[in-house]
């Protein structure tokens, strides 16, 4: 967790952190959580559901622990120049400390102060070059999850849900091309918290959180951002105001000890924390495989909503200019942990870990690689003519070239 640090005490948290693994970007730094997001983040990667499993009346197992690099000073701000900086020398920290652990990087921290139209920062340029290892030694790449940044929703005045969200670009660093970028989707559409009587949710279920940037103004030129959604909550409104909602948010693991062991999060923090939930329980299970791997298996287990359809893709229009605009608002859609686990085992998928140099550096072609499908050939001739669908997820990281339109 690259955040604000983590209250490695709570007693929910203590049996999944290691010691020596709550760490602080720089030394002088606390290592502790004042804040609070970080912790709450910490809630939500080891447990997913913890209201679930506060609830269940078994045990609880868990595959993954939690490590944490604070990355804020304790007072006052980092200045913007130095974003790329810091979060390099986090990674450093926590891999130095521990360096043969298989781990996911979850920023749910973006630069609020940045209008990005997809063009590189110096932040996101670092986070490409720390996911793809260029220029270390060992070259050992990364995954980083980070999250799409969240719409000012005082915003919604002028332009009501989703026009905003389609109007607020995805912040920065989340335009890296290498980090695997997480926007939100509403689950919860009701509450019965007291005071919210006639507030309903802003989003149906299943559609684009309110919270949620997108990166709907961008030339194609630039990536599709983001690339997948999980729940970051929903926005209550009686159809003239909108309020956050307990019941429309996350339980997770609270800081302030022993006031109170719990709070809420929401918007893409939440989203971000339950995608690297899934990432671990991949890593787990699939010990060695590369970081480009699980980014795949995450996009390619991704599926967008009837919600998301009829929100972007007017009629079910699938021309380009509809599936463009679902693309880059909804990414590839939902992302399901119990496929993408089974891509690798009972599924039939064909999964490739593998080096290729398609182009020479006069942009000619070079290679290219054909794989045959092993699959049976008479139980695909026994389909006669129903229709197949074949779907195919390429997962590269790039080398970034920050003063370049990076292509």
């Amino acid at each position: 967790i690259l955040d604000t640090g983590v209250n490695a005490s709570h007693p929910l948290l203590r049996p999944a952190v290691q010691d020596g693994t709550v760490l602080s970007a720089r030394s002088g730094w606390p290592s502790s959580d004042a804040d609070g997001h970080g912790t709450s983040m910490a809630g939500v990667a080891l447990y997913n559901d913890l209201k679930a499993a506060v609830l269940s009346q078994g045990p609880v197992s868990v595959s993954h622990h939690i490590e944490s690099v604070r990355i804020f000073p304790p007072s006052g701000a980092n200045e913007q120049s130095m974003y790329g900086v810091i979060t390099r020398d986090a990674v450093s920290e926590i891999e130095f400390a521990q360096p043969a652990l298989n781990r996911v990087f979850c920023m749910a921290v973006t630069d609020d102060g940045s209008i990005t139209d997809g063009s590189p920062t110096s932040w996101s340029a670092e986070v490409d070059k720390l996911v793809a290892a260029v220029g270390e030694e060992d070259e050992d790449k990364r995954l980083l999850l980070v999250s799409a940044g969240n719409v000012d929703t005082n915003e919604f005045r002028a332009v009501p849900y989703p026009g905003t969200n389609l109007t607020s670009p995805v912040e920065s660093p989340a335009q890296a091309w290498n980090a695997l970028t997480i926007g939100a989707y509403s689950d919860d559409v009701s509450t019965n918290e007291v005071g919210f009587e006639g507030y309903a949710g802003m989003a149906e279920k299943g559609g684009l959180c309110p919270y949620s940037r997108t990166s709907h103004i961008w030339d194609d030129m630039w990536p599709i951002k983001p690339e997948i959604c999980c729940d970051g909550g929903n926005l209550a409104t009686d159809g003239f105001n909108w309020l956050d909602s307990l019941d429309m948010s996350k339980l997770s693991t609270s800081n302030d000890l022993p006031s109170s062991y719990f709070t809420s999060i929401r918007a893409t923090s939440s989203a971000t924390a339950q995608a690297s939930w899934m990432a671990a329980r991949i890593m787990d299970a699939h010990p060695g495989i590369w970081p480009e791997t699980v980014r795949a298996l995450l996009v390619h287990s991704a599926r967008w909503t009837d919600t998301m359809k009829r929100q972007f893709l007017p009629e079910y229009d699938t021309t380009k200019g509809p599936r463009r605009d679902l693309l880059r608002t909804c990414g590839w859609g939902v992302p399901n942990i119990d496929y993408a686990l089974g891509s690798l085992d009972n599924r039939v998928n064909l999964i490739i870990q593998g080096e290729i140099q398609p182009f020479k550096e006069d942009g000619t072609c070079k290679e290219m690689r054909v794989h045959e499908l092993p699959w049976p050939k008479e139980e695909l001739l026994g389909l006669g003519e129903k229709e197949v669908e074949l779907r195919v997820t390429l997962s590269y990281f790039i080398e970034p070239n920050p003063g370049e339109r990076g292509w």
